[in-house]
């Protein structure tokens, strides 16, 4: 290797090691501003996913909670109320639109009084619950008209939004009860079907202090018994 070889190498072997800190000497970077630490990150031009301001005077989007809520049922000022009596129950309807209480004629509510002639008080089941049995939430919202005719309770009333509620009950042995619940569109125009709960009544657990683990429904199909 001559010379002039041996000075080229040399020099690129310096530069190699040197080269940042020479260019700090010819071209040095200016400091970058400091930020306070809740401040918004500075835009860089041309910056494709920056996010885009909202319009003017536009709500922010309300919360969705997932908490579900029933309406109490409808309140009346003068309420009506019918009965169908069977051997062993007694079933009381109300104008607000469902059943309000059964009463278990057979089984006596003091049974420590035995069967005497004070002990009057029977099981009433649904008693004092807000709630009416077989009423739909969301769509009851006007008195009904009961009429009650050889056992058989049909209860009519039309809704603020204009559909026709037709319930009809009626009483069967061994504590039975068949209920038809039917909603008619009486307009030409279609109507909003608002989202509906129906209610089926109350529920406790069957061992003391809330412990039992199994919730669910039953009910008869027509053909065969379900449950959930």
């Amino acid at each position: 290797m001559d010379r002039t070889a041996i000075i080229v190498v040399s020099i690129c072997v310096i530069l190699l090691f040197t080269w940042q800190p020479l260019l700090e000497i010819i071209s040095p970077t200016p400091p970058r501003p400091l930020q306070p630490t809740n401040a918004p990150p500075a835009q860089v031009a041309g910056q494709t996913n920056a996010p885009a301001a909202g319009p003017l005077g536009q709500a922010q989007p309300a919360p969705v909670s997932n908490t579900t809520t029933v309406q109490p049922p409808v309140v009346l000022e003068s309420e009506k109320l019918v009965s169908i009596p069977t051997e062993d129950s007694i079933y009381t309807f109300t104008s607000a639109g469902g059943l309000k209480t059964v009463a278990l004629t057979r089984h006596k509510a003091k049974p420590c009084n035995g069967n005497g002639s004070d002990n009057h008080d029977v099981i009433l089941m649904n008693n004092g619950i807000d709630l009416l049995v077989f009423s739909l939430d969301g769509i009851d919202d006007s008195e009904f008209d009961v009429v009650a005719d050889r056992g058989i309770v049909t209860m009519v009333s039309t809704n603020q939004a204009g559909i026709r509620i037709t319930k009809e009950f009626r009483a069967a042995p061994n504590y039975l009860l068949h209920s038809t619940i039917t909603l008619t569109n009486p307009k030409t125009e279609p109507l909003e079907l608002p989202q509906r709960k129906l209610m089926l009544g109350t529920a406790m657990p069957l061992q003391a202090g809330g412990r039992y683990p199994v919730w669910g429904a039953q009910w008869h199909n027509g053909a065969d018994m379900e449950d959930i």
